[in-house]
């Protein structure tokens, strides 16, 4: 691939839903208590959030919402390959929703979320 169509990449999700003028947000707890773990969300791209509480995170674009990733998947999805977005731009890329415990600086626990991909 040239050094000008890895970085002239323009807009690069191409199936991004049309959230209207008040798209909703959600968050991973948010889709995981109202769906529980075995649902499966098709995955349509992602935008920076820059205005997060833990700095830069990912915004991920799914069917019905946009939905908050976790910051540390961040590096992750900027190192999307080719093949990636085009998969992600036919609507084959997906995740469920995994819980996990976190202990914190004071010894109590925290139930956090995350996502596991999966194809669609």
């Amino acid at each position: 691939m040239s050094f000008a169509n890895r970085h002239n990449k323009g807009k690069q999700f191409t199936n991004v839903p049309d959230y209207g003028e008040s798209p909703v947000f959600k968050t991973l707890k948010d889709l995981y208590t109202a769906n529980g773990e075995a649902a499966k969300y098709r995955f349509h791209g992602y935008y920076v959030n820059t205005k997060g509480n833990y700095g830069d995170a990912p915004a991920a674009y799914l069917d019905s919402c946009i939905c908050n990733f976790p910051t540390h998947m961040l590096a992750d999805m900027k190192e999307f390959t080719e093949e990636d977005l085009n998969d992600i731009n036919e609507g084959k890329v997906g995740f469920t929703i995994e819980t996990y415990e976190k202990t914190m600086k004071n010894g109590s626990k925290k139930t956090c979320y995350g996502v596991n991909w999966v194809d669609m």
